[in-house]
């Protein structure tokens, strides 16, 4: 009960931070919403500073949280000790409370796909505790199972592998999950998996119009309604892509009552889309290692790890 009732109030106050930037809200204030962020701002500067003087390296931080790395090469136990101390020290001063979540043997920041830093709400990392990960397919609910699935063990490799280069998985082992990408590419292409792997769920938000674009999610609600499955605005519809068809706009999609019992694969099913997919997924795991969407589905580069 209690975590329903915290949870309640901060999806309140995010709501209530948005519309105080809202110049058409009831209660928006732009002065109000500068002052929570030069707040926030300065706030998140001292706490910088104070992990700084401690000996940490700050790797990323965001409105909640903040990421720090040893730069005086002290034990497991010491950087607890230290970032305990850190964590009183920052309350002291601040009179918010910091809470210590895990020490991880690895973790990485997704390139930002709009500028050259990194995403602010997109990473992954593993460690003693286990993997955590934030802003991924893995993470999000349209995403289909084989591509889910495909992201999670791209990631497990890394994590079980102790074949490190300068503390982060070695170029073979990267290797290895491109690999991996290849296989799983190769049982789409030659249509080895089963309709229930390639579902997709997409919210639907609003009802299409005459000059709406025929997106997917659009095509799948129209098809819903036209077989006789009215799906409510702000719920799921559920389908497999399909070829486009010019003729028939609503043969792009099957739903997933028409197809998700089959048990045996599809032929009908676009294979560049899913291709697509899974290639995203992979590369935010090997991205953060300089990795390019390109680079993952090259075959004809022997890279020198490959033969070590």
């Amino acid at each position: 009960m209690a975590d329903r009732q915290q949870n309640a109030l901060k999806w309140l106050l995010v709501t209530c931070f948005g519309y105080t930037g809202y110049r058409n809200a009831r209660f928006g204030r732009i002065e109000a919403h500068e002052a929570i962020c030069a707040w926030a701002r300065e706030l998140l500067l001292q706490t910088i500073n104070l992990a700084q003087q401690q000996g940490w390296e700050v790797l990323h931080a965001i409105v909640d949280s903040i990421w720090i790395r040893d730069v005086q090469g002290r034990s497991l136990q010491e950087q607890y000790d230290s970032a305990m101390d850190l964590a009183q020290e920052v309350h002291a001063l601040t009179g918010i409370p910091l809470e210590y979540e895990a020490t991880y043997r690895c973790i990485a920041f997704l390139p930002s796909r709009v500028h050259s830093g990194g995403s602010l709400t997109k990473y992954w990392a593993y460690g003693e505790s286990g993997m955590k990960v934030r802003g991924l397919e893995l993470r999000q609910h349209s995403t289909c199972p084989w591509v889910r699935e495909l992201q999670k063990q791209a990631l497990q490799i890394l994590a079980d592998s102790d074949d490190l280069l300068d503390g982060i998985p070695s170029p073979r082992v990267q290797s290895s999950v491109q690999r991996l990408l290849l296989s799983e590419v190769q049982r789409q292409d030659t249509h080895q998996l089963l309709p229930r792997e390639l579902i997709v769920s997409q919210r639907i938000s609003r009802k299409p119009t005459s000059n709406s674009s025929q997106t997917v999610a659009m095509l799948a609600y129209q098809r819903s309604q036209s077989l006789g499955f009215p799906i409510e605005l702000a719920s799921k519809v559920r389908f497999i892509v399909c070829p486009k068809d010019s003729r028939n706009p609503l043969q792009r999609v099957l739903l997933a009552q028409e197809c998700e019992d089959l048990g045996h694969p599809l032929r009908r099913i676009d294979l560049d889309y899913y291709r697509r997919l899974a290639v995203r997924a992979v590369w935010a795991v090997l991205g953060p290692f300089g990795w390019s969407e390109e680079d993952l589905l090259e075959t004809s580069i022997t890279r020198l790890d490959q033969w070590m």
